[in-house]
């Protein structure tokens, strides 16, 4: 399954994948929160080239392995090709954009601001999420901004700016060569895509 989703994802960004990725499954939840330090709630973290999973009979019975192992395989299609220069918030975008998650996520519905979708707010966000609740309204919106990116953009581009990110190019500089606009401007053009598409 692991093997399936990375040629794909590699194929579609038209990318090698040079270093291999090794997957370690926990026994149990409370050994998962040990190893990583994440919540009970969380599936899987991505840290130096290793995915850990919790029980893959806790994965299966959550409906959520395939789209756990999509979502981690993209963390490390990312950083590979950005050589750990990638924003956090683009990370996650496209891990969950491309991890078929969405299907399953049902956030609970409350009002937003687009101040609160600003990219930093996004990163500001991602390192203080509280609970289960909350983390699902946030995929939710980070589906949308990767689902924008790939769409206005499309996967070849993506790919490219995550090339120039790995060559040390700063991420503005590197948006207005590699997509034709400004980081300024992507992020405006985000905002009002987000008032119109989420509701």
């Amino acid at each position: 399954m692991a093997a399936n989703a990375r040629q794909e994802l590699a194929e579609k960004y038209k990318f090698a994948f040079p270093a291999p990725v090794e997957i370690r499954l926990s026994a149990t939840t409370y050994e998962f929160c040990q190893l990583t330090g994440r919540p009970w709630w969380q599936a899987s973290v991505y840290r130096g080239r290793m995915i850990y999973l919790q029980p893959i009979r806790v994965l299966r019975s959550r409906g959520i392995l395939a789209t756990t192992l999509r979502h981690e395989l993209v963390h490390q299609l990312v950083e590979e090709q950005s050589r750990g220069n990638s924003p956090l918030w683009l990370s996650e975008a496209l891990a969950i954009y491309h991890s078929g998650e969405i299907a399953l996520l049902k956030p609970a519905r409350k009002k937003i601001e687009p101040a609160e979708l600003k990219w930093n707010q996004l990163e500001k966000r991602l390192e203080s999420t509280t609970g289960q609740a909350d983390a699902e309204r946030l995929y939710f919106h980070l589906y949308h901004l990767g689902q924008f990116l790939e769409t206005r953009f499309s996967a070849e581009k993506i790919a490219r700016l995550l090339q120039r990110l790995g060559e040390k190019a700063p991420f503005a500089p590197a948006c207005q060569e590699v997509l034709g606009e400004s980081a300024a401007v992507i992020e405006k053009n985000w905002l009002q895509y987000a008032v119109a598409k989420i509701r």
